[in-house]
């Protein structure tokens, strides 16, 4: 059975509908959106439910919702990583619920993906407060590596609704090719990817893309269709 990972708490409110269909989730900590109010309400929609929870960092960014890059120094970097994943190091030790990985968000999950010093300082914070998490990271990114050298779990994630450039980079946001909203055209891209690890690109290339999760985004307004559609096709969902 598919995978499927949203990465939700980000003020949009539609987390009771999207949970049940999810295997995990990543709630926002405080980067580009939410709070202690946000975090509690959302990990309280979980309870019952047969999903992992995860932390999701950012850039201290709500402006730009965290999809813009900034240039932060690595001690600056540290300290809103600490804030952030401690807050919810916080919340969810006072609600009894496990944090199972992290995964950052937006223009600071592409950044970590190439910036090595980056990651290095990533994997260090997620590891100081969560020691046990699982890193959520792109197949082949310097995320992925670093966080292997330093003996943490990966979990190689793909996504169900962004398009892909050549070197398996994601296509910017500021292209209109970036998400997919189309039900049927993700069905498409999920079932070759999760059957044989292929992706097809922007330019129409066929490149290996190994992952074992799949994101669908909480603010893609087709969102709740997606999820519904992935679940009920049988090359998704075979047991």
């Amino acid at each position: 059975m598919i995978h499927l990972n949203c990465d939700i708490g980000e003020g949009l409110g539609n987390e009771s509908l999207l949970i049940p269909f999810l295997s995990s989730c990543s709630i926002a900590c405080g980067g580009h959106a939410g709070d202690a109010t946000s975090i509690d309400e959302v990990l309280r929609l979980t309870v019952g439910h047969d999903l992992t929870v995860g932390a999701h960092p950012s850039f201290p960014d709500r402006e730009n919702f965290g999809r813009a890059a900034m240039q932060l120094s690595i001690p600056a970097l540290q300290e809103t990583l600490r804030e952030q994943l401690g807050l919810m190091h916080e919340r969810s030790g006072r609600l009894h619920v496990k944090i199972e990985h992290v995964k950052a968000h937006g223009a600071l999950y592409i950044a970590l993906s190439k910036d090595s010093e980056m990651a290095q300082s990533f994997v260090a914070v997620a590891r100081e407060i969560f020691p046990e998490a699982k890193i959520y990271a792109p197949f082949q990114s310097v995320l992925a590596s670093v966080a292997l050298e330093n003996e943490c779990e990966v979990v190689y994630e793909a996504f169900a609704d962004r398009n892909y450039n050549d070197d398996l980079s994601l296509v910017s946001r500021e292209s209109k090719s970036a998400l997919v909203k189309d039900p049927g055209k993700i069905l498409k891209h999920l079932i070759s990817l999760y059957h044989d690890s292929v992706v097809t690109t922007v330019t129409g290339k066929e490149l290996t893309l190994c992952a074992s999760t799949f994101c669908v985004h909480g603010d893609n307004p087709n969102v709740l269709s997606i999820l519904k559609n992935i679940r009920r096709h049988p090359k998704l969902n075979a047991v």
